[in-house]
């Protein structure tokens, strides 16, 4: 069973894309505003995440898919601050980029106009 997380007392939520050197997150608070922001694998990248999120750790949600062994330090000190901490899965990770970017109605707007001469 989910969680629903509109009803928790988290405040902001984070997606990370974890990388070997640096890692892409999205940022997005509770009014709707979103931003982007890249910050490389260390202790002060870590920090600079929570700082950009304008919230203390413990209002943090933070998502990410596991990615060899990169992703154990950021969740160990996420966790470690008070973030709540959530892996999601490779397939299903898999299975929303197949929606999203190999649809049938992408695919159309893409090849609409192009002739085969």
């Amino acid at each position: 069973m989910a969680d629903n997380v509109k009803n928790s007392s988290v405040k902001v939520m984070i997606a990370i894309d974890i990388a070997k050197t640096s890692h892409d997150a999205v940022i997005l608070w509770p009014s709707g505003r979103t931003k982007t922001f890249k910050f490389p694998n260390t202790l002060m990248g870590y920090q600079n995440l929570i700082n950009a999120a304008e919230a203390s750790a413990e209002d943090i949600l933070v998502a990410f898919e596991p990615t060899a062994d990169f992703h154990r330090n950021i969740a160990y000190c996420l966790r470690s601050q008070g973030a709540l901490c959530h892996m999601v899965s490779s397939l299903a990770c898999a299975r929303a980029r197949e929606m999203l970017f190999k649809s049938w109605d992408k695919t159309t707007k893409k090849t609409r106009g192009l002739s085969c001469t």
